[in-house]
């Protein structure tokens, strides 16, 4: 056998000792089983408080209208809110002044 062929030989044999003992240790990091424990703590969620909109003035005994609510979180977290509705059963709950409009 020739140098030139030797040397390529012994080149290919280091890639590819090289290329299976990097797939070896990547197979072996991620299918490995891991032990320990971990906790976190959350804190207790606080109440959203809800403030009517600056607009009220479609307002007003027995008629009908918008009404704007704004959200306030007080958690570091978002929230999502994706309704909300008024409860038939608690509709006597609701106060209303009886300012001029």
């Amino acid at each position: 056998m020739s140098a030139r062929r030797m040397r390529m030989l012994r080149t290919g044999a280091v890639a590819l000792s090289f290329v299976a003992g990097c797939s070896s240790v990547a197979y072996a990091f991620w299918s490995g089983a891991g032990t320990g424990s971990v906790s976190e703590r959350v804190d207790d969620p606080h109440a959203l408080v809800l403030t009517p909109g600056p607009d009220l003035s479609e307002l007003f005994p027995g008629g009908t209208g918008s009404v704007t609510v704004r959200i306030d979180n007080p958690n570091p977290v978002q929230v999502f809110v994706p309704s909300l509705q008024l409860d038939p059963a608690r509709a006597d709950a609701i106060e209303v002044d009886d300012a001029a409009v």
